[in-house]
């Protein structure tokens, strides 16, 4: 495995609170993950946005492959957004 996909969730744009929830050998199995326990993951309304990053192995690894995720209360499911603007410049969310 040369690298692992780490699923963490975020109260909102300013980091004020986060955590990693888990990690995952593959994206698809992160994603999953996040998706199947959504509703638990969001903790009744703390959790607002998640994201997986890809960290390869090492010291201050490179995260710059993350895809971001918004609760939506009607679906009870995290949905894909872009990276948020506020959040250009910050990595390593997870693992750092």
């Amino acid at each position: 495995m040369d690298v692992i996909f780490i699923v963490t969730t975020i109260t909102n744009m300013s980091r004020s609170d986060q955590r990693c929830v888990g990690w995952m050998p593959t994206f698809e199995e992160a994603e999953g993950m996040l998706k199947r326990n959504a509703e638990m993951l969001h903790e009744c309304g703390w959790y607002h946005y998640a994201v997986i990053e890809c960290m390869e192995f090492g010291l201050y690894p490179d995260d710059v492959n993350a895809k971001w995720y918004v609760y939506n209360p009607e679906t009870i499911d995290y949905e894909s957004i872009d990276w948020p603007e506020e959040m250009k410049r910050a990595a390593s969310f997870g693992m750092g």
